[in-house]
């Protein structure tokens, strides 16, 4: 009978309260944070702290050198000002990414010195309050070359046990290098540290595998996204690679390792979400054609297990190719998969010839949970936001980041130039990208799912894209009591047999920044 009534309440709550995507005016000055301005607008990166900051990271240049600096930002947008990090260098600082794990930050690029013959990758380790940390590697940074010449970092992730591995470009080879939790070279990995990956290149046009993304599964295998050229036809083709923990390639994953998504001609891939709760991994992909007059973006789903189509998705694994004629010149980014089930895709779009008020400004559309394009919230099928209230003259030319809060609210980290602005780096947020309130019972596609429930022992939380992870969570009764409260992993039991008979709400923040609110019956 609880749960009936609940659904009642849900239904009620899904009639108020709309999907449409609006700007969140209370955010920041009128839904945007400016926090830097810088020399080269595209080193810059932020992270989404457990409590609801935000830490950025840029590059700029002084009149001695280069500076790496770390500026907070509160879960409001206003900046927070007693907060500083930097690290000072007489030489060129290239950013490539900024990383949050077990309460430290990393920042992860390159360095060189005049007359700049060579440089070294470059990572850095800082404390959450803004020191750097001098446990790791040589007083905090460890620097690391393939060779002489240069060493480019294209990606970077870090394991369950704390080691770090980066996916870089050293001339015109490419590689992965492996540290350990101290940020010491790992000398086990491959020879010296380092396992060369053949002809991955994403600067030459002429090589046939260009891979931009290294993704990290939980049971540690290493996925490389991009693209590949086709040799009889010369066009690219969305294309995936999967290697072992030490570097080796996954022959149980598509064709000995490497997988072709079937019917993707003239396609990148542009980002991925695992879904472990039904092994699958979720793609978007980029058509880019210059002889087409509008760029188009689709959907995937492969398993997790050999890469095979998940045919229970859309057309036996992919969706239809979706074009717009009001927005034709596409760039987009990131995808994540909503708590209601729908897939929010974000990125930049341009048409500036035909409609110079459109300059590569901020896009977002919304998919529904079987591929199809959500039309409920806007005709089109999609928002285009200015990038700055109210002008639009800034563009967003690099789309750095995706956060969703998990309540219905979203922020997009990202930055960009402006002939009469400069460049500036910014956070903008975004309510109505679900339907409050519907993230909770019977809903086999959220990220997030409390077993069993109703319960009067025990529960166990559960999210699709991540296992073994640490959260706070708070356990509150309908009068706004705290009844319970303290720290777990996904997919660990937690004992609720002291609570009363009655219905609570089950609060969680992730150490990864998500949080989550879910009605749990006693």
């Amino acid at each position: 009978m609880k749960k009936f009534l609940l659904l009642i309440l849900l239904a009620t709550v899904s009639t108020i309260y709309s999907q449409n995507i609006t700007s969140d005016l209370s955010f920041g000055n009128d839904g945007y944070t400016a926090f830097t301005i810088q020399a080269v607008n595209d080193l810059t990166d932020t992270v989404l702290l457990p409590n609801g900051e935000f830490i950025t990271g840029y590059v700029s240049v002084t009149s001695v050198g280069w500076d790496l600096s770390l500026k907070k930002i509160n879960p409001n947008g206003s900046i927070d000002d007693s907060f500083s990090g930097r690290i000072s260098r007489n030489g060129s600082i290239e950013f490539k990414k900024l990383v949050y794990h077990n309460d430290k930050l990393f920042f992860v690029g390159s360095y060189s010195t005049y007359p700049y013959n060579n440089r070294n990758l470059m990572i850095v380790r800082f404390n959450l309050d803004g020191d750097i940390d001098t446990t790791f590697g040589t007083n905090g940074q460890t620097l690391f070359s393939y060779g002489s010449g240069h060493d480019d970092a294209l990606d970077f992730v870090i394991d369950g046990a704390g080691n770090s591995y980066i996916y870089a470009k050293h001339s015109s080879d490419h590689y992965l290098a492996k540290l350990d939790a101290n940020g010491i070279v790992d000398s086990n990995f491959g020879t010296g540290g380092a396992v060369y990956l053949h002809s991955y290149n994403i600067y030459d046009s002429s090589t046939t595998k260009i891979l931009n993304k290294l993704f990290l599964q939980n049971d540690g295998k290493f996925i490389l996204a991009g693209a590949k050229k086709n040799i009889s036809t010369g066009l690219k083709e969305s294309y995936l690679v999967r290697k072992l923990q030490d570097g080796s390639d996954d022959l149980s994953f598509g064709n000995n390792g490497e997988l072709i998504i079937p019917n993707t001609t003239y396609t990148t891939i542009k980002d991925l979400k695992f879904e472990y709760d039904n092994n699958s991994i979720l793609i978007l992909h980029q058509y880019d054609n210059s002889n087409q007059t509008r760029d188009r973006v689709f959907l995937s789903k492969i398993q997790i297990s050999n890469g095979a189509l998940n045919s229970a998705f859309a057309n036996n694994g992919i969706t239809s190719q979706y074009s717009f004629s009001n927005a034709p010149n596409l760039n987009l980014q990131h995808v994540t998969l909503l708590s209601d089930s729908k897939i929010l895709v974000v990125g930049s779009v341009s048409n500036f010839w035909v409609n110079p008020s459109i300059n590569t400004q901020l896009f977002v559309m919304r998919f529904n949970s079987d591929g199809s394009v959500d039309y409920s919230s806007s005709s089109n099928g999609y928002h285009i936001f200015d990038t700055t209230p109210p002008d639009s003259s800034m563009r967003a030319d690099n789309v750095n980041r995706l956060f969703d809060l998990n309540n219905g609210s979203f922020i997009i980290a990202y930055s960009g130039y402006s002939a009469t602005h400069g460049a500036h780096s910014y956070l903008a947020k975004f309510n109505g990208a679900t339907l409050l309130g519907l993230n909770d019972l019977n809903n086999e596609f959220s990220t997030l799912t409390i077993s069993p429930n109703p319960s009067k022992d025990y529960v166990t939380v559960k999210h699709s894209q991540h296992t073994f992870t640490n959260f706070n969570y708070e356990i509150v009764d309908l009068v706004g009591r705290i009844t319970q409260k303290g720290t777990s992993k996904f997919n660990e039991k937690i004992n609720i047999d002291n609570l009363p008979s009655g219905t609570y709400i089950f609060h969680l923040q992730s150490e990864l920044g998500e949080q989550s609110s879910k009605i749990i019956i006693e």
